[in-house]
């Protein structure tokens, strides 16, 4: 983000061995079970522009959904040989030895005739995600659960109309049979699934032929953000997992991505072919398209008002922030977009300093011309300006909404909702990651976060466009340095993108809802993910394309029956996703308040909606209207439980809307801190969390030291809060220092003490500069002597710390050197990394990872974020290893050693256990912890012979297959394998 100033399971039995989990399955009919659903079943739409689903195809244990494939025909013939010349003109392919002939082009029924002529029949032909065209070949194969012989599979077999072919010798009780033309290959493989005694069938498809797509342009390689293959010391693998998604959609030039910044060189040689035209307003000095701006063939310039969305030469933001997201590839230069299929609709509005009013109409003009937006700049609170956002999600794009993705910011702080509309419930908030895949150091954070995506700040940063020549960040057409939730935003606005390029029909509500689902839950031993999957450091996760391209499509309102008395819990910065229907539905939820609050819920992406709040014994407090967008806030509402109730204000049925609820100020966690008399402790190394509200809080805080120390005490509020910072001595009255803007930080209003104190009692007041409310801010307490864990300077004397443990640190005195210990009990990749605690102050670390023998196995300075650092590796043998960690001494911004920090270790197992077994709509749900850089091979059986049923590609985090064809056996054992 740019600153304007800077711009469920009964019956189950698990065990397990050598890193393998077996697990039993109770099938039984009526059986009990509990926990959750891992699936819903496919939505009967789909890709291939929101056109029905044809037929789903068993494949490799998942339900593939089949589109119509355009202008494509296929034709299939029992006996083999060449296709014949006649045929076999342009259009036509040869398939399966020439039993099969697929026609691509016009004149179809014309070539069925001659087809026809040459003994072929018509067959169906799909489109597949992921595969292009394909046809089935008429052959199923089966996987028997043990051989039942020749005759034995022939009988099954010819029961269900199909003809045994051959056995495969390398597989036993592995059979391929012919279907007749007749028949209907996926309605029979699942007959034949059901049949107890196999374990798996699927139909034979003739496919197209796709590599795997990977552009040309030479910068790709760079590009860890799209395709992390470990550069510059990275996490392999760790990335938005463009590659695969590029194999079912590169985008389509009819999704328009609308960028809102400070100008762009729309002429670039790898951007100019993805800019967007508006045909239906040529350069004529007319406005033909009558929306009020003449000439906009490119976008508009709402700072100068004309057609020229370039700016001037410094103006290199919005250059920046078209790399990643939608630049042009194959074209042999530069770099690769996300969304390089889709266009770019340049909106210049932050080149200067525009009012609210001009943003309101760049917001507007991008609503009615775009399906996305992204805003990575820092956006005006005005009434005005959060009306313009709420047309956008609930009018744009014809009804369906524009998706409005925004940067959070890189505060490094705890966000609230209000200082700043990047963080408004209207929008898709995004931060940032590092190529550790762990959240940069500067990004922000808290209840307004919805997802992540990668920023740079680990141990190299982004490559992107950047204007050409002399011009903009670099001397050159291209930057290596581009960082910040900036730079996050729009490859999120690139991902949905590519969902609306397979799914038109969708809402922007649930491309939104879609992106969240999909992401990956990434470093949860450390932040824990709450039971609607998100967490205040990263949101839902990190970004993944493919996922977003893949993962089942969201199920609305899955809330209902949701009456009063069963209203669901909404918490703070959750959206629910919901509708009403039919229109005398009600949709109710809960919310607890633990201290007095000002709360806000919101309806999102529709216009018709009537919230009322309750008490906990229903008793109405409030009713809102839409006028005509709905949003209710209640202030000092005091702690207890409440309710809310959406219906519709026409009396027609409302489709997809969001539910948002938050929380805008609170009386925090520390309260009553309000004198020094009730002042609670403060530990160093620690960032308490805080707020002062209601306007005119005070907090106050004590820490004491038993030896003379220098110390240093931080603020950091949220978006220009203004902080003011003292110190007392003992008796609480008497002010040793005071701060209001941090000298350091250019004015940024953040505070900083800090000195030299002898052995005593010490109080801190923190408040705001003018009385006025602050949503969130943290205080920090630093003092400059010996940690908690020494003494620690040797291997002898290591600290044990666990994968997904931060433990703080303090080099001091000058010279001391930390060691840590960890032991891997299974091969895996490692990452260890160091970073301040106080994302303000620069520290310097030095870090050494040995092995249990204290043989240097790698080293590293400045790997994480420029002074501090990290070192990963990958495929480290079962074995103690050792940590060390020193500082660099000589900079000026240190007092006499480095600041405090955390060292945290992270281990990604190559062996991995299933963690969880589910009764899924349409078979048995299968999940478990795992990793991008793996494959998984799942097997089944009776706890004593095997058969491989799937290879799935990982993912970090969470993973999920079903099982969609048990057989219904009455107990069914899976185990996992990584490789």
């Amino acid at each position: 983000m740019r600153r304007r100033r800077a711009g469920r399971n009964r019956g189950a039995v698990a065990r397990a061995a050598a890193g393998v989990l077996l697990a039993a399955w109770a099938l039984g009919r009526g059986a009990a079970y509990a926990g959750s659903v891992t699936g819903r079943g496919p939505s009967s739409r789909g890709a291939a522009g929101g056109k029905k689903v044809l037929a789903w195809c068993p494949r490799g244990g998942r339900r593939i959904p089949l589109y119509a494939p355009g202008r494509v025909m296929a034709f299939r013939r029992s006996g083999r040989g060449a296709i014949p010349a006649r045929l076999g003109r342009t259009g036509w392919a040869r398939a399966d030895k020439g039993r099969i002939a697929v026609y691509q082009g016009r004149g179809g029924r014309a070539m069925a005739r001659r087809a026809a002529h040459y003994g072929f029949k018509e067959v169906a032909a799909y489109s597949m995600a992921g595969c292009g065209i394909v046809v089935p070949s008429g052959r199923l194969v089966v996987q028997f659960r043990g051989d039942p012989g020749l005759k034995g599979a022939a009988d099954i077999l010819r029961y269900h109309g199909l003809q045994l072919l051959r056995m495969r010798k390398r597989h036993p009780g592995q059979y391929v049979a012919a279907a007749a033309f007749t028949q209907n290959v996926f309605a029979v493989s699942r007959e034949v699934a059901q049949e107890k005694c196999v374990a798996w069938c699927e139909p034979d498809l003739v496919t197209q032929p796709r590599p795997r797509y990977m552009p040309d342009d030479p910068l790709l390689a760079n590009q860890w953000a799209l395709h992390n293959t470990g550069q510059c010391g990275g996490a392999t693998n760790r990335d938005v997992y463009a590659q695969p998604a590029w194999d079912i959609t590169m985008g389509t030039s009819t999704v328009v991505i609308a960028v809102l910044d400070d100008g762009f060189d729309i002429d670039h040689a790898d951007l100019s072919a993805n800019l967007y035209t508006n045909t239906a307003d040529p350069l004529n000095g007319l406005d033909d398209d009558g929306n009020g701006y003449t000439d906009d063939v490119h976008g508009w310039d709402f700072n100068d008002d004309d057609n020229d969305p370039r700016g001037s030469p410094t103006n290199a933001h919005g250059t920046a922030v078209l790399g990643p997201m939608i630049a042009v590839t194959d074209n042999g230069i530069g770099v690769a977009g996300l969304a390089n299929g889709c266009r770019f609709l340049p909106v210049r509005i932050f080149g200067e300093w525009p009012n609210d009013l001009q943003l309101v109409d760049a917001i507007e003009y991008a609503a009615d011309n775009a399906a996305i937006m992204n805003i990575s700049y820092y956006i005006s609170s005005a009434s005005v300006v959060r009306d313009a956002l709420r047309y956008a999600v609930s009018r744009g794009r014809g009804g369906k909404g524009c998706l409005v993705c925004t940067a959070l910011g890189n505060d490094g702080v705890r966000r609230g909702y209000e200082a700043d509309l990047a963080a408004a419930p209207e929008v898709l908030t995004v931060s940032g990651i590092s190529n550790y895949r762990r959240r940069s150091y500067f990004a922000d954070f808290g209840p307004p976060l919805n997802l992540c995506a990668p920023a740079g700040g680990g141990s190299t940063n982004l490559y992107t466009t950047d204007r050409t020549g002399a011009d903009g960040y670099t001397n050159g057409d291209y930057c290596a340095e581009w960082a910040g939730t900036s730079a996050a935003s729009p490859i999120a606005a690139g991902a949905a993108a590519l969902v609306l390029s397979i799914h038109p029909e969708w809402s922007a509500l649930r491309v939104w809802k879609m992106l969240e689902d999909s992401c990956d839950r990434v470093d949860a031993a450390a932040n824990p993910y709450d039971a609607r999957g998100w967490t205040a450091e990263y949101g839902h996760g990190a970004l993944n394309a493919w996922g977003a391209l893949t993962d089942p499509a969201p199920a609305l309102d899955p809330y209902e029956p949701d009456d009063a008395s069963s209203a669901p819990e909404i918490v703070d910065g959750q959206m629910q996703y919901r509708e009403i229907s039919p229109a005398s539905d009600n949709d109710w939820a809960f919310f607890g308040l633990g201290a007095t609050s000002m709360v806000r819920a919101t309806i999102v992406g529709a216009t018709d909606i009537v919230l009322r709040l309750y008490d906990q014994w229903t008793n109405l407090q409030m009713t809102v209207n839409p006028s005509p967008y709905t949003v209710l806030t209640a202030t000092n509402l005091s702690a207890g439980r409440y309710l809310v109730r959406c219906s519709s204000s026409s009396g027609n049925p409302v489709g997809e809307y969001g539910l948002h609820f938050g929380v805008l100020n609170q009386v925090d966690a520390f309260e009553n801190d309000d004198s020094a008399a009730a002042a609670g402790p403060i530990d160093p190394r620690v960032r308490q969390h805080r707020s002062l509200y209601p306007a005119g809080d005070v907090d106050w805080a004590f820490f004491a030291l038993s030896n003379a120390a220098y110390v240093e005490l931080t603020t950091f509020g949220e978006v220009d809060g203004n902080t003011v910072l003292r110190l007392y001595d003992a008796s609480g009255t008497n002010m040793i220092a005071e701060n209001d803007d941090d000298p350091r930080m250019f004015g940024y209003y953040y505070s900083y003490l800090a000195t030299q104190l002898v052995a005593g009692t010490y109080y801190v007041q923190v408040s705001e500069y003018s009385n006025n409310i602050l949503c969130a801010y943290s205080l920090i307490y630093e003092v400059h002597r010996p940690d908690p864990h020494e003494p620690d300077d040797s291997a002898a004397q290591a600290v044990q710390i666990a994968p997904g443990q931060h433990i703080s640190y303090t080099l001091y005195p000058a010279g001391d050197h930390d060691w840590l210990t960890f032991e891997l009990t299974n091969r895996a990749d490692v990452l260890v990394l160091t970073d301040s605690i106080n994302p303000l102050l620069v520290g310097d670390t030095y870090l050494k990872l040995y092995d249990g023998q204290t043989n240097l196995i790698a080293e590293n300075d400045d790997g994480n974020a420029g002074y501090f650092s990290a070192i990963f590796r990958s495929g480290m043998d079962t074995g103690r290893y050792y940590i060390e960690v020193e500082g660099v001494p000589g900079y000026t911004t240190t007092i006499e050693t480095n600041p405090d920090h955390y060292v945290a270790l992270d281990v990604f197992p190559a062996d991995t256990t299933i963690s969880a077994i589910t009764l899924a709509t349409n078979g048995i749900g299968i999940r478990w912890d795992g990793d991008g850089g793996r494959y998984y091979s799942i097997q089944s059986g009776d706890g004593e012979s095997w058969t491989n049923v799937a290879e799935v590609e990982g993912r970090p985090g969470t993973n999920r297959w079903t099982d969609l064809a048990p057989g219904g056996v009455t107990c069914r054992w899976y185990r996992l394998t990584g490789r």
